[in-house]
């Protein structure tokens, strides 16, 4: 036989091998290519096909041996590097992988696969940036292809951008997914995109979807419990977590995620058990080793749990661990509810420094950056000219109240109690404001006109705002409306503009308290979470905050009291009676009750369980545990402490 018959032979047989491959004949398959290396040991193809075959049997040295003889006799086949590639990142050897399917790129520019598998191999060495970058090479060559606009949705998620994920995956859904599997998991991938965007509800009922189409879709289950969790809503989380255990008992996630939840719910039997079978799957798993903690703290085996914490956190990947870092903080409130104050404030720092990191993102648009240029502006302006009175439309509240203040000075507790007055309609933390804040505090210029703001387009912005009330399924109409939003403090100028009659309800409580618990809280990545993250930002930016009200009350003609959280504490009637009074709501006994409308609170605010326990007089003077730790910041709260009139001591 001629040299040219071999090789037309050869590429006949391999061919009959592929097809059997595809057919999934594979011991067929594997006889014809043993026959061929048998006559021809180094025929590459051959060998490609062989390492393929070892690879789908999960035989990795032998599949790793085959592809590499392959390519050491013919370096110039894109297929055999991209299926390197692929095994290499399947065994976690990423930068290895990245190396393989780069020359599976150099070989073939147009390899829509391979420039998807450098995207994931790239995402798993946390080079987000890169790989968006190759999942879009990977659409320009292949438009439509499903796998890589799902990769670029999770990496557009990786470097916060959900919204466009969200966008991307909604377009793809909407051409039409023929593949009940491929369209559950791209469901999937949209309702973490609404979970970044904190799209809880719209999140949970695409689980529910994904998985009705597919239910052995992995990490469904571990994703509903994550959310729930997010939401607060534990015990729900702690069943999620437990089906997913059920469907695959051998799954660190989902064991971790239940051993978590049972800690911080006090089943710690289920805590112990799920976390011993996480750690036997992925020893030093953080989550599970937190759960453990936890429990060993409620045990009282103080050192056992600072030892294992100390083993979470000198881990190198604990620094990009969001989901670790955060769980940190319930092993630090732990350590709090056994009054260890110290190693508590000690385990809530090195919470917040990794997540101050692992959110740096935040520091390009730092918050307080827009407080210092209100600040000088408003210093420089004139007191502001007073709006006309407001014409009362068919569709109006009888009145209307802003409580504002900073985060963990009362504001829930106080929209609580006066949300069970049967006259009053209030929701908790919705923004209404966003589209003039837009349009008027992002400048100086932008506030000389509002300053300057005519009669007709403050009437054009009101109908805005109540639109988006009413749009939120509020119906305000005879009723007095409580718009609770700490931090619209900082919009106070719109209100006093668009708003002329709007009571303000100004909470206090000490700063020392408030710094301390925004500090030591868990709050979802904001702008303004940000700066709670370090201490000595987070007591500048309450000072400064303190400040510019100080300053909006001298400048703008708001009606404006202050409600001090202490005193409601120790005489709610009175207090109360006073809030009603300012704000035009009738008093009622039935105030009084308030902790059964808990339940309608956000379970993310860490407000939500301390006012189901009623008045919380537990939360006055917390600060004098923590006294040595707050030292450094407390030449910046004193003059605040002074002005609000609480004891130095």
């Amino acid at each position: 036989m001629t040299a040219a018959q071999q090789t037309v032979d050869d590429k006949a047989a391999i061919a009959h091998a592929a097809r059997l491959l595809d057919g999934h004949n594979d011991a067929e398959a594997e006889a014809v290519l043993n026959e061929i290396l048998v006559h021809r040991p180094q025929q590459p193809q051959a060998l490609q096909l062989l390492g393929f075959l070892r690879m789908e049997q999960r035989r990795t040295d032998e599949s790793e041996s085959l592809f590499r003889r392959s390519l050491a006799i013919d370096p110039d086949q894109p297929l055999t590097h991209y299926n390197l590639g692929r095994l290499l990142h399947g065994l976690g050897r990423h930068e290895f992988a990245v190396d393989a399917f780069r020359a599976a790129i150099r070989l073939r520019t147009n390899f829509a696969a391979a420039h998807l598998g450098l995207a994931l191999a790239l995402s798993d060495l946390g080079n987000h940036a890169a790989a968006e970058k190759s999942c879009r090479d990977a659409l320009r060559f292949q438009p439509n292809y499903l796998l890589a606009r799902q990769a670029l949705a999770a990496e557009l998620c990786f470097l916060g951008r959900a919204a466009e994920a969200e966008t991307l995956l909604r377009r793809t859904l909407a051409m039409g997914i023929r593949d009940p599997h491929q369209g559950a998991a791209l469901e999937h991938a949209l309702a973490m995109a609404l979970k970044q965007q904190e799209k809880f509800s719209e999140a949970l009922t695409l689980f529910d979807a994904a998985q009705s189409k597919a239910p052995d879709l992995p990490a469904v289950d571990i994703n509903r419990g994550n959310t729930l969790q997010q939401l607060g809503r534990l015990p729900e989380a702690a069943r999620a977590f437990a089906r997913a255990v059920a469907r695959e008992p051998d799954n660190s996630e989902a064991n971790a995620g239940l051993a978590l939840m049972s800690a911080l719910t006090n089943d710690f039997t289920t805590a112990r058990s799920a976390a011993d079978r996480a750690l036997q799957r992925a020893p030093g798993h953080p989550i599970a080793q937190i759960a453990l903690a936890i429990a060993e703290i409620e045990a009282g085996d103080l050192e056992g749990a600072t030892q294992r914490l100390r083993r979470v956190v000198d881990d190198p990947a604990f620094e990009r661990d969001s989901s670790a870092s955060f769980a940190l903080g319930f092993a630090a409130d732990a350590l709090e509810r056994g009054r260890h104050y110290s190693r508590a404030f000690d385990v809530y720092a090195t919470s917040n420094r990794a997540r101050r990191r692992i959110h740096a993102r935040f520091e390009d648009a730092r918050v307080m950056r827009d407080v210092e240029r209100l600040m000088a502006f408003v210093e420089s302006c004139e007191r502001w000219p007073a709006s006309d009175p407001l014409p009362k439309g068919q569709e109006a509240p009888q009145g209307h109240v802003f409580v504002l203040g900073y985060m963990r000075s009362g504001t829930t507790l106080l929209q609580t109690v006066l949300s069970t007055n049967p006259n009053v309609v209030s929701i908790d933390e919705i923004e209404f404001l966003t589209a003039p804040a837009r349009e008027f505090m992002l400048s100086s210029e932008g506030l000389a006109r509002l300053m300057a703001l005519g009669p007709d387009e403050a009437a054009s912005w009101r109908d805005s705002y109540w639109k988006s009330v009413r749009s939120s399924g509020l119906s305000v109409a005879g009723k007095i409306f409580v718009d609770k939003m700490p931090f619209n403090s900082l919009r106070l100028p719109l209100i006093a503009r668009l708003f002329p009659e709007a009571r303000v309800v100004f909470a206090i409580r000490d700063p020392r308290d408030v710094v301390l618990s925004c500090f030591r809280r868990r709050f979802n990545p904001t702008t303004f979470s940000y700066e709670f993250l370090d201490l000595a930002d987070c007591a500048r930016f309450y000072a400064s905050t303190m400040a510019l009200s100080e300053w909006y009350r001298q400048k703008l003609p708001i009606i404006i009291r202050d409600h001090r959280y202490e005193d409601m504490v120790a005489d709610f009637d009175t207090v109360i009676r006073g809030v009603c009074d300012f704000t035009g709501i009738h008093w009622d006994p039935s105030m009084r009750e308030f902790a059964h409308v808990a339940s309608t609170i956000d379970r993310r605010s860490p407000s939500a369980t301390q006012v189901e326990r009623g008045l919380y007089r537990a939360g006055v003077g917390q600060w004098r545990h923590y006294r040595e730790q707050l030292r450094p910041v407390q030449p910046i709260l004193e003059p605040w402490v002074a002005r609000f009139g609480y004891s130095p001591d």
